[in-house]
């Protein structure tokens, strides 16, 4: 089952509209996200998820979590991470986290 993240449609039209992304991309983006989101709530957020509690050292566990016990190689990484880098800036244009959180 997917799982929803934190403001998904809005993210998914500024991804489609704004940037003019292809539908490949945005559903690569989608599970990037829904796969972070998972680990979140298993390792860090079990009752709720915030996305303003979402801290640097969130996203470094995540990234050795998908070296380590995903094993997944440098590219995929970084796939990954372009993704929440998205996101992330996506949340701050809507002003649903400041600069720098």
């Amino acid at each position: 089952m997917e799982e929803n993240f934190p403001f998904e449609q809005g993210y998914v039209d500024y991804l489609e509209i704004e940037l003019g992304l292809s539908k490949w991309t945005i559903k690569g983006y989608c599970r990037a996200n829904q796969m972070f989101v998972r680990f979140l709530r298993e390792r860090w957020f079990p009752n709720e998820l915030f996305v303003t509690r979402v801290e640097e050292k969130h996203v470094r566990n995540y990234l050795a979590y998908l070296k380590k016990e995903r094993m997944n190689k440098p590219a995929t990484r970084n796939k990954q991470l372009v993704s929440l880098r998205s996101y992330f800036c996506y949340l701050e244009i809507q002003g649903c986290i400041a600069d720098g959180e």
